[in-house]
């Protein structure tokens, strides 16, 4: 397999992340949280986080973040804005398709968010690390 393929199946293969996002509490900082995702029809991470969470918060006042999912020996971490999505009822259908016991589907104050993926940096082991495009998360 290649990079993008391998990309492709630890996403698929992972169901949380630690998300980087910008502190607005502590102005410059990384904020990390560790977070559920599943994964939108573009290949790209969808997020559904409650409005009072810190990260949520952070991404509100600068869009800008990262999230890393990671199973030993291959990393990824992904880097963009995140964004709520225009359709609501389409994110959680995605999200409880990936996560059908999540408490945040059964609570209001939550929303789908979309990490819009600029670039990729691929760890999959020793000597093997690469700058992906955000093209790497389709199907070829």
């Amino acid at each position: 397999m290649g990079h993008p393929q391998d990309l492709r199946a630890l996403l698929r293969a992972e169901r949380q992340a630690l998300l980087s996002t910008v502190s607005v509490r502590h102005p410059g900082y990384p904020f990390g949280s560790v977070v559920p995702y599943a994964l939108w029809e573009s290949g790209e991470p969808l997020l559904w986080i409650s409005h009072l969470a810190a990260h949520t918060q952070n991404l509100v006042a600068d869009p800008r973040c990262s999230l890393l999912v990671s199973r030993e020996p291959a990393r990824a971490t992904l880097i963009g804005r995140c964004a709520p999505l225009a359709d609501q009822d389409a994110a959680r259908a995605a999200f409880a398709a990936r996560h059908p016991d999540n408490e945040g589907l059964a609570l209001g104050g939550f929303a789908g968010y979309l990490l819009a993926v600029e670039e990729i940096r691929w760890v999959g082991g020793f000597a093997a690390a690469a700058w992906l495009a955000p093209n790497a998360l389709r199907e070829g």
